[in-house]
């Protein structure tokens, strides 16, 4: 998919992902064609996590996702990450069934049935949803990851 026809499909999804986010309490602004950046809070603790998602190919491909602090913009800054499954603040990325990285690690998921891709519906909104269903996790999440010194 050329870059063009990745910003349009993306451009034709970020309203609706708009305002879904207003409802949820997320705020969310675009930073580049095919990129933005949310802010989501847990509800098992009110912390509030700031993430980056880009895409190479939207909708093909998963996007690029990490957590970054909000005051320097930088990715490596541990207590910016949560500490939960799948999210790896020493790498950083996420190793999950919803970002680059995860299917980078994990070629097998493209195979997989439940883990591989998908291109159904808005993609932005469903990758949104399935990082704030992780962050409200009382299984999967257990706070914001402590500072390492």
């Amino acid at each position: 998919m050329s870059s063009r026809l990745s910003e349009l499909c993306f451009d034709d999804d970020l309203p609706e992902a708009e305002r879904v986010a207003a409802e949820a309490g997320w705020r969310i602004g675009r930073t580049g064609e095919t990129a933005v950046e949310v802010s989501m809070q847990s509800t098992v603790d009110d912390e509030r996590y700031f993430l980056r998602l880009v895409w190479s190919e939207y909708p093909d491909e998963a996007p690029s996702i990490v957590c970054f602090d909000p005051e320097t913009g930088r990715p490596d800054v541990q207590s910016a990450w949560p500490d939960c499954d799948g999210f790896r603040p020493g790498q950083p990325d996420l190793c999950l069934p919803l970002s680059a990285e995860g299917f980078a690690a994990h070629p097998e998921w493209g195979t997989d049935p439940v883990k591989r891709w998908s291109t159904d519906g808005n993609v932005l909104l469903r990758v949104l949803d399935e990082l704030q269903v992780i962050l409200n996790s009382r299984s999967h999440y257990r706070g914001r990851t402590p500072c390492q010194h």
